[in-house]
């Protein structure tokens, strides 16, 4: 009896891990941890999880390549769309660093990353700032905008 409940709980974890929260299941892991594997090659521990808040469905692996944390983003058809990697500011280009010291004035990073898509090669920048936190994108060139914010209350 006990192996059974072992066995139902593993079986019921297996399907819990391959549904999406909509109810919809990741039916296109197998394309996405292929067309993984094409780019990347083999990378020991990734993580598979679901975009959540996310419109389509959309599948992410993270994992650490040179010793630094990549997150891949993959679409329904399995389709490589975006990766980002986590940065220190010490990482930015010139120009784009000295936009920021001179915009943030003192204020903190919480996040900062990289993101390469076919349609935007950008950094972004995430900061808390007196009146809320603020996220910046910016580019190598130094070009840097306010693209969200949200407001203490």
């Amino acid at each position: 009896m006990k192996r059974l409940m072992i066995v139902a709980v593993i079986g019921l974890a297996g399907l819990a891990t391959q549904a999406m929260p909509n109810g919809k299941s990741f039916n296109f892991y197998p394309k996405a941890k292929a067309t993984f594997t094409e780019q990347f090659g083999q990378v020991k521990d990734v993580t598979w999880q679901p975009c959540k808040d996310h419109a389509t469905q959309v599948v992410k692996a993270i994992f650490k390549m040179d010793d630094e944390e990549v997150t891949a983003f993959f679409n329904a058809d399995g389709e490589l769309i975006a990766t980002t990697v986590s940065l220190e500011k010490s990482q930015l280009p010139m120009r784009l660093r000295q936009a920021l010291e001179k915009e943030l004035n003192g204020m903190t990073i919480d996040e900062l990353f990289h993101v390469d898509a076919p349609d935007e090669n950008a950094y972004y920048v995430a900061v808390n700032s007196t009146d809320g936190k603020k996220v910046y994108r910016g580019y190598a060139n130094g070009h840097l905008r306010e693209v969200s914010k949200s407001v203490l209350k």
